[in-house]
Parts: C-alpha cells; structure tokens; sequence
C-alpha cells in the first residue's frame, strides 16, 4: 500500500520537478530547495529525489550547469533522499603530457564554508579545487600545474576523504614560456608546436574598381612556414562602398575607398589589409560631327574635318573612314580626319549629295552631311 508521503512526494515530483542528467547518461526527475531558507543562492542548494537513483560525487547538469552531489542525508522514510549539491562554475584543463583534459570543478579561496554556519579561512595564496573522482582526476597529481582566474597554480595535496568527491589544493605558481595563458592551458607548448600564423593578400590592384563588380580576395596562409587553410575573418572598413562575405567576395556597392581587413580567425592579431577604391565608370558613347561648308560651287573644292566625340568630350586617337553619295564629288587629301571635297564639272548636273564620316573601328557609328552643288 503506498504510505501518504510516498504519494505525496510523487505527485510534488511529477508536477514541480525537474529532468535532469546525471554524470552525462542517466536521466533523473529532482526537486530542488535552497539552501537557505527564504534565499535564493547560485553556489549551493538542497536536491530530493527518489532513494537509489543519485549518488556523493555525482555530476548533475541542471538548466546546463553542472552540480555535485557533496553528501548526502539520511533517507526519508525510505521515500526520498535528500542531498547538499554545488555548483562547478569553473571548467579547469588540466595538461597529461599533451593530452588536455577540462575538468568541471568549484573552487574555494580566502575564507570559504565548510558546513552550514562554519567558515575557514585559508592561506593567501592557496585554493582548494572540488572535482568528482573520476578516471581523468585520479590523473592529477601533485606538482601538477594548471591556470585559472588568471593566474597559474600547483597541486601540493589531493584528498578523497569524502567518497567520490576530490578535493585538490594547490599553491599559486609563476608562469613559464610553454604556458598558453589565453586558454588557460598550462605548459602547452612543452607538448604541442605554438602557432606562428602568417597572412597575405596576393590581390595586385593598380586602378580603381567598377561600380556594381566584385573581386575574389586571394589570401594566403602559413602556420609555421607552412601553408594551412584556416578559417578567416572578412571585414570592411566602409560598408557604404564595399561589403565582403565570409568567402572573400568583395563587392563594390559605392563610390570611395576602403580598406577590407583579413584576419587568422583562430588570432585575429594575424591579418593583411588591401586598400580599393571604386568609381562609376561611363560607357562610351561615340558621336561624329563634320565641320564645313554645306556648298560647293561647280569646280570647286571645300575642306571638311570630322571631330569624333565621347560623351560629348572631343577625343583623339580615333579615325573616320570618308565616303560620298556619288561620282560628282571628288575626296582628296584624305586622312583620318578630314578631306578635301571637289565638285566636278563633267555634265552640270548641279543637286544635293552625301559626305558620310563612318567610325573606322565601328561601322555603326556615322554621320552625314548634306552638300548642295551649286552653279558659278
């Protein structure tokens, strides 16, 4: 028959508990109670659950926190047990000749609790790490170095007093040339080869970039003279100009200069900068004009020059290729920019006729002029 407390810890447990994970396999419905009462603490608090299923040193993720179990107390009415657990808010690596293991601890310094209402004040200087007893802890021994809280530190004494639970003391130590300090991993160029990142951007741009293209960043990496492939970090010193995406692709959105930055992601004190500017560029657009007379007397001759333009601008290095409408009209003097236009008098056939200018280079850029023949 279940007993009242039986039934009424089930049905607390089933509608305010909560699923948790124990030592990353097992899942378990808890309770949860502070630790103190009427105050809500991040670093300790009461758990209950079911007899048999949690045990001292177990690691509980709550909500993606890790806890511990640090002891227990005695079950209840063989329904329930109720434990201390604590919050290992600090994740340490640890350096087994080169193979790095990050271990999920809570630390103590300065004056810390021992129990409910007792404190101890340790030595300046020294920390004690709380870890559960695993395969990787018993790994730990002393002299062992490690950094945390910026700082480096050395194991002079490991307990296990409390089943399932280590406790680690360690003296604050110096740090040598073989500690990596920005990931707290310690003595790890002893093991491991310290990256020495190069970077270039091998891009030879002479002339300002055309509005609305884009060009492809060719960037070269080295890691110890070596070349790697590493992810990069793009970025634009004005996006207003040109923006770039995280393969390189630079794009020219504006008119102006900027300065596109590539770094080493993994150390992004590793980078190379190209300076590009863009303007709008304008597209051609021929246009022929003819200057001179628009008539010859019978036997006579009138000079004529085309001026070739580009938007309006006039322009050199460009040719015509001169034409007439009929054997009436003589050409003369020719060259790529001007004729002489003679009007013959063979039958006296006096009339309008034709002087074409064509582009020689585009047959489809030309100009006429209307030339009247006309008597003495």
């Amino acid at each position: 028959m279940l007993n009242p407390l039986e039934y009424q810890f089930k049905n607390t447990l089933r509608n305010y508990g909560y699923d948790v994970i124990v030592n990353g396999l097992d899942q378990v419905r808890i309770l949860l109670k502070e630790y103190e009462e009427g105050t809500s603490t991040t670093e300790y608090k009461y758990m209950l659950f079911r007899n048999g299923l949690i045990k001292q040193g177990d690691i509980i993720n709550i909500f993606d926190d890790n806890w511990i179990v640090l002891h227990e107390d005695i079950s209840i009415n063989d329904v329930y047990t109720k434990v201390i657990i604590r919050r290992l808010k600090f994740s340490i690596n640890f350096n087994f000749m080169g193979d790095v293991q990050s271990i999920p601890s809570a630390i103590d310094e300065g004056t810390y609790r021992l129990d409910e209402g007792q404190y101890l004040t340790l030595p300046e200087g020294r920390i004690i790490l709380h870890m559960q007893e695993n395969d990787v802890s018993k790994q730990i021994a002393n002299t062992q170095r490690f950094l945390i809280m910026g700082n480096s530190w050395k194991v002079v004494q490991k307990t296990n007093t409390e089943h399932g639970i280590y406790k680690i003391y360690a003296d604050i130590d110096i740090f040598n040339e073989n500690d990596d300090r920005e990931n707290e991993i310690a003595d790890r160029w002893q093991y491991e080869t310290k990256d020495n990142f190069t970077i270039a951007i091998n891009n030879v741009v002479d002339s300002a970039l055309p509005l609305d293209s884009t060009l492809q960043l060719d960037v070269t990496v080295t890691n110890n003279g070596e070349v790697v492939t590493v992810p990069l970090t793009y970025t634009s010193s004005n996006t207003s100009v040109l923006t770039v995406d995280n393969t390189g692709l630079v794009s020219c959105v504006g008119v102006g200069t900027a300065n596109i930055r590539v770094a080493v992601t993994k150390d992004v004190t590793v980078f190379d900068t190209i300076t590009l500017s863009v303007e709008e560029v304008i597209e051609d657009n021929f246009t022929i004009e003819i200057i001179g007379e628009g008539t010859i007397q019978m036997s006579t001759s009138k000079d004529y020059v085309a001026n070739i333009l580009n938007n309006g601008v006039l322009i050199e290095g460009k040719s015509v290729v001169w034409t007439v409408s009929a054997s009436r009209l003589k050409l003369s003097n020719i060259t790529g920019t001007s004729c002489t236009v003679t009007a013959d008098v063979g039958d006296y056939s006096y009339g309008t006729y034709t002087l074409t200018a064509t582009l020689s280079d585009d047959e489809n850029i030309f100009v006429e002029k209307t030339i009247e023949v006309t008597a003495w």
